[in-house]
C-alpha cells in the first residue's frame, strides 16, 4: 500500500527493551519506523515504573540509532480479553495508566508521532476466538489501513 520495502523486526514474546536493538541496525537508513506496543509489555511488567522504563530503553536506544528518522508510535487496539484473563489482578496498575504512561513518554521524542485511533472496531469479532487479544484477518484490515494513512500522511506521500 506503500510501496514501500519493509523489514519487520517484530518478534513473539520480546517487549519494549533496548537491548533488543542490535547496532547492526545502524547500516538501515528507513524513511520511517513504526512502534507498536505489544500485549507481551503490559503482562510482563509488574509495575509501571518497570513497564515504562522498559519503553523508554527502548526508544531511547533507537532514537539514538535513528536520530533522525519520523517513527510512527501506534498506540494499542482495544483488548476484549478482560473478563477471560484480567492481568490487572496481578499488576500494580492498570492498562488504561500504561498507554496514559506511553502516549507521555513518546511525547519526550521529537522525531516521534503517535497514531491515537486504529479505527479498530470495539467487537471480539475482529479478534482471534481463541485468546480474544490479537487481531484476525479482518481485523488485521483495519489496522493495516489505519497505519497506512498515518505513514502516508507521516512521509507526504499522496496517492
Amino acid at each position: 500500500m506503500l510501496n514501500a520495502e519493509i523489514l519487520n523486526q517484530a518478534i513473539g514474546g520480546y517487549w519494549f527493551e533496548g537491548a533488543s536493538l542490535d547496532d547492526e541496525l545502524k547500516s538501515l537508513k528507513p524513511d520511517l519506523i513504526t512502534v507498536a506496543y505489544g500485549t507481551n509489555d503490559y503482562s510482563l511488567s509488574e509495575t509501571l515504573e518497570i513497564f515504562i522504563n522498559g519503553a523508554r530503553g527502548f526508544m531511547d536506544r533507537l532514537t539514538e540509532i535513528f536520530p533522525d528518522t519520523p517513527v510512527l508510535a501506534i498506540m494499542p487496539i482495544w483488548r476484549a480479553d478482560r473478563k477471560f484473563h484480567d492481568r490487572s489482578r496481578m499488576l500494580d496498575y492498570s492498562s488504561t495508566d500504561a498507554f496514559a504512561a506511553l502516549r507521555e513518554m513518546y511525547a519526550g521524542y521529537s522525531n516521534v508521532t503517535v497514531l491515537e485511533d486504529t479505527y479498530f472496531p470495539t467487537s471480539p469479532d475482529f479478534l482471534n476466538s481463541e485468546d480474544r487479544l490479537h487481531p484476525n484477518d479482518l481485523g488485521f484490515t483495519f489496522y493495516a489501513d489505519a497505519v497506512t494513512d498515518a505513514s502516508k500522511k507521516l512521509l507526504n506521500i499522496v496517492y
